[in-house]
């Protein structure tokens, strides 16, 4: 949730935090409850081998990093 205002960007990341080719999607919605939006970070994982792997979005100055793994 964020009350900052632009648009974000978001990239995935290996896991020594190198920048891969899979597109993440960048969507937005309104919290009907407060004056913040929600950034959504959306990626299509098939392609990826077991290992541990990153979801990094951008907006203005700030970062958020969530790492995931995928197992077997």
């Amino acid at each position: 949730a964020t009350t900052t205002a632009g648009a974000a960007a978001g990239r995935m990341l290996d896991k020594t935090g190198r920048a891969m080719q899979i597109p993440v999607q960048i969507t937005e919605r309104p919290d009907s409850s407060g004056p913040f939006r929600w950034i959504v970070a959306e990626a299509v994982l098939a392609p990826l081998a077991p290992g541990d792997y990153a979801i990094e979005v951008t907006l203005a100055d700030g970062k958020q990093t969530a790492g995931f793994k995928i197992v077997p």
